[in-house]
């Protein structure tokens, strides 16, 4: 089971692309609601398999500007959960780093994502401070004591209509610093991606084979083609994956929070309501009249991620647009990598 937990509204950046800059952001989680959040997690655990691991996102605005809280919650999960694996997973924009925290994600957080987007010109452009100051000499500088001390970080790196152009740049700078696991996102909320950017973005995956090919031991998740061709599924949040907010509210993900629409109940009565999960299944398994007929459809993330759909277009069953395109980029993509494995293997 997963649970993201947000443990603070509260941010310092305000990036431009940012599907939470709408919220709220003046509350973060007391420890009144950490602890019937660590009792509604272990409440509903009881009946998984020992062998299932338990997966916890610590979440936000900013995570770590309420990491008290974050060390309060892992200490006590790891004190009640014993028979059963923990998953720690955080993603940070890395400009509330000090000493402490470092050691105590090093020792604590399996899974560490660091917001960088490439250069320093396109990252100061959209990850900025309240004051309008860019965020990217601090968080490379505080980004790079993680590979000082031998931890792999993977960087997370938001990619827009105005930045794709030098989206292999982007990479190579980060490759260039040492990092080796780079996921690269599309500003999934614009509307704005034209058929023009699509074209962009099979050029810029072009150059990234080649840089791939000069650095093999980099991922990048564009070019990992087993992953990009896994079936997605029915989604499942709300059944076996939830989203807690800041006031112990539950939701099915992150994408629905703060939607009433979609709560499915409190920690401080730790039920959920059977009924709006039953609806959630009814929107899940509903058809996009769109993709029906898609080669990509079983793999897409908006023939999946409902709720996602909703919240970019309004709609359930109405595709993102730039997550569609980005699927028949994938096809493109995995013909470029197949022909140049099938190349490499002629040449031995």
């Amino acid at each position: 089971m997963k649970f993201t937990i947000f443990v603070t509204e509260k941010c310092n950046l305000r990036c431009t692309y940012c599907y939470e800059r709408g919220m709220d952001r003046g509350k973060s989680m007391d420890i009144n609601t950490a602890n019937k959040t660590i009792d509604f997690i272990c409440k509903n655990i009881k009946n998984e398999e020992l062998d299932i691991p338990l997966y916890i996102v610590f979440h936000g605005g900013e995570p770590l500007i309420n990491f008290k809280l974050v060390k309060h919650i892992h200490k006590e999960l790891s004190k009640r959960v014993l028979e059963r694996k923990i998953i720690y997973d955080m993603t940070t924009n890395a400009t509330y780093l000090d000493e402490e925290i470092i050691n105590f994600m090093c020792k604590n957080i399996d899974n560490i994502s660091i917001s960088i987007d490439g250069t320093k010109k396109f990252h100061d452009k959209n990850r900025i401070f309240s004051n309008g100051d860019g965020s990217y000499d601090l968080v490379i500088k505080n980004a790079k004591r993680f590979l000082d001390i031998g931890k792999d970080v993977r960087v997370r790196m938001t990619y827009t209509t105005d930045t794709i152009s030098e989206l292999y740049e982007s990479i190579a700078q980060i490759v260039r610093y040492g990092f080796t696991n780079i996921v690269p996102i599309a500003d999934f909320m614009s509307l704005n991606w034209t058929n023009n950017h699509i074209d962009i973005i099979n050029e810029q995956i072009s150059k990234l084979i080649n840089l791939k090919k000069e650095h093999p031991n980099i991922d990048i998740s564009l070019l990992d083609i087993k992953n990009l061709n896994i079936k997605k599924g029915d989604c499942f949040g709300g059944i076996v994956s939830f989203a807690i907010d800041v006031n112990g509210d539950i939701f099915p993900c992150t994408f629905s929070v703060g939607d009433n629409e979609f709560k499915l109940g409190s920690v401080f009565d730790r039920n959920i309501s059977e009924e709006k999960r039953q609806e959630l299944i009814k929107i899940y398994i509903s058809e996009n009249e769109e993709c029906k007929d898609c080669l990509r459809k079983e793999w897409c993330t908006s023939v999946r991620c409902k709720l996602m759909n909703r919240k970019v277009t309004g709609e359930f069953n109405k595709a993102i647009p730039i997550i569609c395109a980005l699927e028949k980029v994938i096809l493109t993509t995995t013909r470029k990598i197949k022909m140049e494995e099938k190349s490499k293997e002629a040449m031995i």
